[in-house]
C-alpha cells in the first residue's frame, strides 16, 4: 500500500535562476541610469547657479552705470554730454565706451533671461527622471527579492521531491527482496499480545502502582525483621521495625511515634538491627529470585558485648548474663537464618567468641587463635 500510493508532486517554479539574472541585470541597469542623470542634475544646477552669479553682477554693474539717470537705454549721439545734453565739438571716448558696454550688458541680461526658463525645464525633467528611475529600482529590488524567495521555495520542494522518491526507491527495494510468506498469518495476534504486554508494562511502570509495590514489599520485609530483632531482644523491637527509604535507615514505630537508628542508644542495638535488617533483606531477595549475590558477611558482631581483649580462648563463661544471653542469641539467629535462606546462600562470621553449642561447632570452618593466624606471624 506504501509503494502503491499516489503520491502527489509539489508544484515547482521553473525558471527563477533566469528570472533573477535578468532582474540584477536591469538593477545594475537603472543605476547607471541613474547615476548618469544625477551628474545632469549636478552639471544643470552648478550652471544654473554660475548663471544666476553672472546675471547677479551684471544687474549690479548696469545699477552702478544707470545712477542719476546717466544712461537712458538709448544713446542721444555720440556727441552730445551725457550731463548737460549739450553738443560737443569733439565727443570723448570715454562716453563711447560707456554707452557700448552698456548696450552689451543689455544684451547679456536678455541671453540671460532667455535661458533661464529653458534650464529650469530641463532641470524639471532630469528631477523627474531621477525620481522615476528610483522608483523602477526600488520595484525591480521587490521582485528580486520574490525572486530569491520563489527560487528558496523551489529548491525546498525539489530536495522534498528527491527525499521521497529515494524513501519509496527504498521501500521498494526491501519489498521486493522479501518474499511473502505464512509468517505474517498470525500478525494481528501478535500485534494484540504486543499491545498486551505494552499494557502490562505500562501497568508496572506507573508511579503510583510502583510506590504501592514498594510499600507493599517494605510491610513484608518489615515483619522478618521486627521477628529478627525480637530473637535478639533489640530496644522497641516489640512493636515492630522498618526500612525508611525517605531517610535511608532503619526506623522503629512506637508508642510516641517512630524513632529512626541514630536515636536509638547502645551498640547492642545498632549491630543488632543492622543484623536484622541485612538478613531479612537476604530473605526477600531469595524469596522473589532476584538477582542479588547471596553472599553476607559480618565483622566480629559480637563486639558490643564481648571486646577482644576478654579472653584470648573467645569462651563466653566470663561474660555476664544479659552479654553472655546476647551473645548466644546472635550466634543463634545467625544460624537459624543462614537455614532458613537455604541452598545458594553463604553467611559468613569473623568473630573471637566461641560458643560451646554444636550446631556452632559445626558451622566453624577455620579457627585462628595464637601463633595460628589468618596472616602467619612471619609475614609481618
Amino acid at each position: 500500500r506504501v509503494v502503491s500510493r499516489d503520491f502527489r508532486a509539489p508544484t515547482i517554479v521553473h525558471g527563477t535562476g533566469e528570472l533573477i539574472l535578468r532582474l540584477e541585470n536591469s538593477i545594475e541597469t537603472l543605476n547607471q541610469q541613474l547615476r548618469e542623470v544625477q551628474n545632469d542634475l549636478q552639471a544643470t544646477r552648478h550652471f544654473i547657479g554660475a548663471q544666476t552669479s553672472f546675471a547677479t553682477e551684471v544687474n549690479e554693474q548696469h545699477a552702478r552705470l544707470s545712477t542719476l539717470g546717466l544712461y537712458r537705454g538709448e544713446p542721444d549721439g555720440d556727441d552730445i554730454c551725457p550731463l548737460c545734453e549739450t553738443i560737443l565739438e569733439t565727443p570723448p571716448p570715454a562716453a563711447t565706451d560707456l554707452s557700448t558696454t552698456l548696450e552689451y550688458l543689455d544684451r547679456q541680461l536678455e541671453a540671460v533671461a532667455s535661458e533661464s526658463p529653458h534650464l529650469q525645464r530641463r532641470l524639471d525633467v532630469l528631477s523627474k527622471n531621477r525620481n522615476d528611475i528610483q522608483e523602477a529600482i526600488v520595484e525591480t529590488q521587490r521582485n528580486l527579492e520574490r525572486a530569491y524567495a520563489d527560487d528558496e521555495r523551489a529548491r525546498i520542494l525539489r530536495d522534498q521531491v528527491i527525499e521521497r522518491a529515494r524513501v519509496v526507491g527504498r521501500i521498494t527495494a526491501f519489498l521486493e527482496e522479501t518474499r511473502e510468506s505464512d509468517e505474517f498469518d498470525d500478525l494481528d495476534d501478535r500485534i494484540a499480545n504486543a499491545e498486551q504486554r505494552v499494557a502490562v508494562l505500562t501497568d508496572r511502570v506507573n508511579a503510583s502502582r510502583v510506590r504501592e509495590r514498594v510499600f507493599s514489599f517494605l510491610n513484608l520485609i518489615a515483619k522478618d525483621m521486627t521477628r529478627y530483632a525480637k530473637d535478639l531482644d533489640l530496644e522497641h523491637a516489640e512493636r515492630g521495625i522498618r526500612i525508611d527509604l525517605r531517610r535511608l535507615s532503619v526506623v522503629a514505630d512506637t508508642a510516641i511515634g517512630p524513632i529512626t537508628l541514630d536515636r536509638i542508644g547502645s551498640a547492642e542495638n545498632w549491630i543488632g538491627y543492622h543484623v536484622a535488617t541485612f538478613l531479612a533483606l537476604h530473605h526477600w531477595f531469595r524469596a522473589q529470585r532476584r538477582p542479588v549475590p547471596g553472599v553476607l558477611i559480618f565483622d566480629q558482631p559480637s563486639q558490643a558485648h564481648y571486646p577482644p581483649e576478654a579472653d584470648q580462648s573467645g569462651a563466653i563463661d566470663i561474660l555476664e548474663d544479659a552479654d553472655r544471653r546476647a551473645v548466644h542469641n546472635l550466634f543463634e539467629l545467625l544460624h537459624t537464618a543462614s537455614g532458613e535462606l537455604g541452598d545458594g546462600f553463604q553467611l559468613i562470621v569473623l568473630d573471637h567468641a566461641h560458643l560451646d553449642e554444636h550446631w556452632f561447632q559445626t558451622s566453624i570452618v577455620e579457627e585462628w587463635r595464637g601463633a595460628r593466624a589468618l596472616v602467619p606471624v612471619g609475614w609481618t
